[in-house]
């Protein structure tokens, strides 16, 4: 009887470890389908109808930069040849319903305006320029764009940024000589950027030209340095993150966004 009872006991838990396992297996099978779903339809950021500052501070590689999208769209310039076997294809983004109407038409235009002027005016024999917003305030707005060139198509392209800051209140691109208070400012990013690249990279001189790719984020004023700018090109792109804390005593009132 007792040993009738152990089989009885073996059997019922065979039956439950095999109902486990198929539990387990349709479980499975039933995330493996639903995940990706899931994922394509998860929005990036949620969508907000006040305008604040959307994009993440740090991130600045153009995949990752981002803003509500109800507000941007890209518009694409392009152009191939067959005499020259010339290709430029340029994205820059126009922008409705985020600032006044005013201000808006002006960055539009302005944006408009620059990159047909880039395209109609480049002798490269390949052009590509991506730009997107890195961050936006009903103020100021910071556009990166990343761009290759070459002219010739056996040689290795030529990497560049191409940073875009837009005073909307001026409805004008900012310099850096705009946003300082006098030229100590140079002394002060020299000093900073060297040590921030430390013995990667030739120091920089305090001349306005060597910092004349940047932008503004949430936190920090970003300089950007290209191949070959500071380092052989090999060694590729270098960024110096500046935080508003430290720039404070250099920067113009109004554009100390600690306030």
């Amino acid at each position: 009887m007792k040993k009738k009872i152990n089989e009885n006991k073996n059997i019922y838990l065979f039956i439950f470890g095999l109902f486990f396992l198929v539990v387990i297996l349709v479980i499975g099978r039933f995330v493996a389908s639903s995940t990706p779903e899931q994922i394509m339809t998860q929005p990036v950021i949620s969508v907000t109808p006040v305008p604040t500052p959307v994009s993440d501070a740090d991130k600045l590689d153009p995949d990752t930069l981002f803003i509500v999208k109800e507000h941007v769209t890209y518009n694409t310039l392009q152009e191939q040849t067959d005499e020259s076997q010339s290709e430029i294809e340029i994205q820059y983004p126009q922008f409705s319903g985020y600032f006044e109407t005013a201000k808006e038409s002006s960055l539009n235009l302005y944006l408009q305006n620059r990159f047909e002027k880039v395209k109609n005016s480049d002798s490269s024999t390949a052009l590509y320029i991506a730009c997107k917003p890195a961050y936006i305030t009903l103020d100021i707005t910071s556009i990166y764009c990343l761009g290759s060139s070459s002219n010739d198509r056996t040689s290795k392209p030529l990497t560049f940024s191409t940073p875009i800051v837009y005073d909307l209140r001026t409805q004008k691109v900012l310099s850096m000589q705009d946003i300082f208070k006098d030229e100590t400012y140079l002394t002060f990013l020299s000093e900073f950027s060297n040590k921030e690249l430390s013995n990667q990279v030739a120091n920089r001189g305090s001349n306005a030209l060597n910092f004349d790719k940047w932008l503004f984020t949430q936190n920090n004023l970003v300089l950007f340095f290209d191949p070959g700018d500071v380092a052989p090109d090999a060694a590729g792109m270098f960024t110096v993150y500046v935080p508003y804390g430290v720039l404070e005593p250099y920067l113009k009132e109004e554009y100390k966004f600690s306030n």
